[in-house]
Formats: C-alpha cells, sequence, structure tokens
C-alpha cells in the first residue's frame, strides 16, 4: 500500500450477526485526490465509512488513520464526516451559521464560545458553498440543495485532514451538485484526503481521480474509465456483459443490516 496513504485498511473483515458486510478488504486512501466509492446498497460503503471512523470494529484485519487507531484521528477533530442523514430537525431554531459551527466544536471549551478563528472558520466554510447570504436563515427554510451544502460547509468549518461524505449529491440540483464537487476538487488539491459514498456513476469522470468499487469485497480500485467500464461494473452487479450499469444513476439494492439506503 502507498507510504503516502492517510487512511489504511488490511485485510479488514466486519459482521453483523451472520451477515458479511466488509469481506477481506484491503485499501489505501492517498491524500491530494478526490476518491469515489461506488457499489450497490448493500455493498459496504456504509460500514466501510464506520469502520474509518472508529464507530465499527472489524472481525479481522487493522483500520489506520493518518498513521494510528481510527478512533483517536475522529476525536482530535482530524476526521470530518458528512452522513447521509443530516440529523437535524427543520422545526428546531437553528440557522445556517448554527450548523456550520457545530464543526467547530471539537476545537471549543467547556462553554462552547466561538473565538475570533472559528468564526472566520464558519465565515469562510459559508463562502465556499455560497450561503454567506443565508448565513442567518433558519435551517429549516432551505432547498434540499441549499441544505446539502451546509452540511458539507459543517465539514468545512471542521479544517479536518480527512473528509468522508455519504452521498453528498443525493436530492441536490443541478446548481448545488456542481458547487459542491468543485469545493471537494478545492479541498484535494489543497491536500486533504475527500472520500465519497455515491451512487451517481454516470458523473463520475468529472468528479472523482480515482474509483473503489466495492461488492462487499474489493471489486476494483483505479482510474474512473477503468473501473467504470461496462465489463467491470457487471462483474459488482451481477448483471449480464452486455449491460452497462452506468446508464442507471441510481443504483441501489436492498440493503444489509450496515446499509442505509440512499
Amino acid at each position: 500500500m502507498s507510504a503516502t496513504a492517510s487512511i489504511r485498511l488490511k485485510s479488514v473483515t466486519v459482521r453483523y450477526g451472520a451477515v458479511t458486510a466488509l469481506d477481506d478488504v484491503t485499501l489505501a486512501v492517498a491524500p491530494a485526490a478526490v476518491t469515489a466509492l461506488v457499489g450497490m446498497n448493500g455493498a459496504g460503503k456504509s460500514t466501510l465509512f464506520g469502520a474509518i471512523t472508529g464507530r465499527l470494529r472489524p472481525r479481522r484485519g487493522r483500520v489506520e488513520v493518518l498513521g494510528g487507531a481510527p478512533d483517536a484521528a475522529r476525536r482530535a477533530g482530524r476526521v470530518a464526516v458528512m452522513p447521509q442523514s443530516d440529523g437535524v430537525d427543520p422545526d428546531f431554531p437553528l440557522t445556517v451559521a448554527d450548523v456550520i459551527a457545530q464543526g467547530r466544536y471539537g476545537r471549543l471549551g467547556v462553554t462552547r464560545r466561538l473565538r475570533a478563528a472559528d468564526r472566520d472558520a464558519v465565515a469562510d466554510a459559508l463562502a465556499r458553498v455560497q450561503l454567506s447570504d443565508l448565513a442567518n436563515r433558519p435551517i429549516g427554510a432551505l432547498s434540499g440543495g441549499q441544505r446539502r451544502r451546509v452540511f458539507v460547509a459543517r465539514a468545512l468549518a471542521q479544517q479536518a485532514d480527512v473528509l468522508l461524505l455519504d452521498e453528498p449529491y443525493a436530492g441536490v440540483d443541478v446548481v448545488s451538485e456542481r458547487l459542491i464537487a468543485d469545493v471537494l476538487a478545492d479541498l484535494a488539491a489543497a491536500g486533504a484526503t475527500v472520500l465519497v459514498s455515491t451512487h451517481d456513476l454516470a458523473t463520475l469522470p468529472d468528479r472523482a481521480d480515482r474509483v473503489v468499487l466495492l461488492a462487499r469485497r474489493l471489486v476494483a480500485d483505479g482510474p474512473p474509465d477503468e473501473v467504470l467500464a461496462p465489463e467491470v461494473l457487471s462483474r459488482a452487479f451481477g448483471l449480464p456483459r452486455d449491460t452497462d450499469p452506468a446508464s442507471d444513476t441510481d443504483l441501489t439494492r436492498d440493503a444489509d443490516p450496515g446499509e442505509t439506503r440512499a
């Protein structure tokens, strides 16, 4: 595996009872690139994220993040996670800036008071996702695409070395989709490790430097044009070789216990 990798999995197997969600996965994810994680529901994508954050313990194998234990990197604020479900009640009186400021909580003291550096980080994240003019708007008043941009901004405000984003493009408008993709590309260019789980294969050649294809095991790993070739995708999705799975942008199946439906 690459000596510069910030995320390393070595022969990782994760099980939920009798169900194997990840089977003997060895993977290294390097910084300064956007890596896309693809596969049908039940392929192990959410499980892989759980192993990287330390939320899930492998039955076998080893996971390292930034040279140490995954939960240590997370506690140190060096790993930012954007979950598929934002978990914020739209009726709760939180503004856009309030939600983004949550990305700074790991850096605050017991008073939870934002300092100048924290306010600057929130302002910068707002500007990156082009929501500065909506900073004081209630989060529940935003469109779906705007809300996804807010939660990307929350991850940005954390200023972490590793960003894990679970379906950041799900349910967003074209403008938000392009904006989020550009922000992630800029972060990678600045040296961050960006790992994005997605079902949308059609636009991946423009969004990712590398694609990792899972079907509970590692099926393929490489440049988008190689991994997204019909014959490679067909092996993972169990389709006839003359079928092109990339023509379907919502490749979802029944999920196993480690996966949530997009």
